[in-house]
């Protein structure tokens, strides 16, 4: 799947990343987590592993996070 969404980080000072959703981006989420409705069972971590399965679908991995780097004195997730 291509990338619709837009990611921006800062390269001086902290480091501060964005995720910028398209519609069409927020459009195929939702069409997805529809489709994904068994994972969410509501027991108890479900709806994470759901996520991350839909994240990963989309090719989305380390975009709908901030990532910063090691050692930057940040958490991991900006």
């Amino acid at each position: 799947m291509a990338r619709v969404g837009a990611s921006e980080c800062g390269t001086s000072g902290p480091k501060k990343c964005t995720f910028k959703w398209t519609d069409e981006l927020t459009f195929t989420f939702i069409r997805i987590r529809a489709e994904k409705e068994t994972l969410f069972t509501g027991y108890r971590n479900a709806a994470t592993q759901g996520y991350e399965e839909i994240i990963n679908l989309m090719d989305l991995t380390g975009k709908s996070r901030g990532v910063c780097a090691p050692g930057s004195g940040h958490s991991s997730i900006c």
